[in-house]
């Protein structure tokens, strides 16, 4: 034993309070450090918590936007047809405007032709009252004709 440690015994032995107040700040010391440790073991321990939601955000990013890419090629397929389809559905559409327009000269001329047939037949009409008329006169004329003549071979006779 040394002389120093020897002195500190006595000192200790004839004070006790003095020693007994590095105790307790010894003491506040020791649970002071005991809540640093307690502290940083929570504090890693939500490092890990942070470090966990991390990855697990970029993963979740990750899903996202490879979910956003594939919509946006999907879109983009569905676009190429729809754009597709509507070249089609012109095309039908400017075809089906020429047939129409064919069909409604077609009709045009054919309603022409119809008018046409109309007044011929109105015309036609006509004339064949003209020749009944004429007919029914030239039969008076003959009957008339006849009857002379008959008179005349009546007479002659």
């Amino acid at each position: 034993m040394n002389f120093n440690d020897v002195s500190a015994f006595l000192d200790l032995v004839k004070d006790p309070a003095k020693y007994n107040k590095y105790i307790a700040e010894m003491k506040v010391e020791q649970d002071r450090l005991t809540y640093l440790i307690e502290q940083k073991t929570k504090l890693d321990s939500v490092d890990g918590f942070v470090q966990s939601a991390e990855k697990s955000m970029n993963i979740a990013k990750a899903k996202a936007e490879k979910i956003v890419a594939d919509a946006e090629k999907e879109i983009e397929k569905r676009q190429a047809v729809y754009d597709k389809m509507m070249a089609e559905a012109t095309k039908k559409q400017q075809a089906a405007d020429t047939s129409l327009g064919l069909v409604n000269e077609k009709l045009a001329s054919a309603q022409a032709a119809l008018s046409e047939a109309k007044s011929r037949e109105a015309g036609l009409a006509k004339a064949e009252a003209a020749i009944t008329s004429r007919t029914e006169s030239l039969n008076t004329l003959i009957a008339e004709y006849e009857e002379k003549v008959a008179k005349l071979r009546a007479v002659m006779s």
